[in-house]
């Protein structure tokens, strides 16, 4: 018999939120965020962005800090309380959406030249008809000839791996050890 799971990912989100700059590192994550959208910007033309999932901002602040007209949307109030107070700090103003992927469409509008849907995104919906509502939010939200960046962890490698330590951080008073326990076929991230 399977185990139920009950996973709210706003509340997993708005609890991770007081910590997550400092277990990941947001200047590192805002540096190659930064590489990340100077290579786009060689590649493709856009003046303004939106980043669904944007978490506490490091990929909304390089797009702004790119030139963009950048807007982060997330599901976590936390996150995107911390990814205010992010542009705040480098005297960026962005637009911040509180929205879940599948009701974009009642809180983001315009158009946007350049969709960004990074990191671990994605993996947040619950199945194919939930893609496909999305990519057809984002089709709607797109600018004629727009552009639409996908990115999505490796999961198949990492449940075939079974690798349970994915990384450690901290700054000499705490230590952030990021993990994944395995029970078939799921992995639960600690």
């Amino acid at each position: 018999m399977k185990e139920e799971v009950n996973y709210n990912a706003a509340d997993f989100y708005n609890d991770l939120s007081a910590d997550y700059d400092e277990m990941f590192g947001f200047e590192k994550d805002l540096d190659a965020a930064g590489k990340f959208i100077a290579g786009l910007k060689k590649r493709f033309q856009f003046e303004s962005a939106l980043d669904i999932g944007c978490g506490t901002g490091s990929f909304t602040l390089a797009l702004a800090r790119g030139g963009s007209k950048a807007t982060g949307m997330d599901l976590s109030a936390g996150m995107l309380e911390k990814a205010r107070k992010n542009s705040l700090a480098y005297g960026l103003a962005i637009d911040f959406v509180n929205s879940g992927m599948d009701e974009m469409l009642s809180f983001v509008s315009g158009k946007f030249d350049l969709i960004l849907c990074m990191g671990n995104t994605l993996p947040h919906l619950s199945g194919k008809a939930a893609l496909d509502s999305l990519l057809t939010a984002c089709g709607k939200l797109s600018s004629p000839g727009g552009h639409l960046v996908l990115n999505l962890l490796n999961y198949r490698k990492i449940l075939d791996l079974k690798q349970r330590l994915i990384g450690i951080t901290g700054n000499g008073t705490r230590e952030f050890i990021r993990f994944y326990d395995f029970a078939e076929p799921y992995g639960r991230f600690n």
